[in-house]
């Protein structure tokens, strides 16, 4: 699976100005969550909801941004038993979540 964070948008009406979007590598199934930020709370939350539909995954690939390498998101993933790996720094495209921006 393949996750990233897009914004800052336009506000929504429940006042979320993400979205953290996820790709499932097998079914190329894609998904999208709205999120009022991105720290590492919102962002592990969005990611329950996520997997509630998509199943855990045995590996992410994630960039490095703070809300993804944070103590909370880094135990979230040792807790579950998922394989973390990230994208390129000067090469965002390695990670095919962002076409889906």
């Amino acid at each position: 699976m393949n996750i990233d964070a897009v914004g800052s948008l336009p506000t929504l009406l429940k006042g979320n100005s993400y979205l953290l979007t996820a790709i499932c590598m097998s079914s190329r199934y894609p998904d999208a969550i709205p999120v009022a930020d991105i720290s590492s709370v919102s962002v592990t939350d969005a990611l329950l909801e996520i997997f509630s539909r998509m199943g855990f995954p045995r590996e992410i690939q994630r960039d490095l941004g703070s809300s993804f390498t944070s103590f909370l998101t880094t135990e979230f993933f040792d807790r579950f038993r998922i394989k973390v790996t990230h994208s390129s720094v000067h090469h965002p495209q390695s990670n095919p979540v962002e076409r889906f921006h």
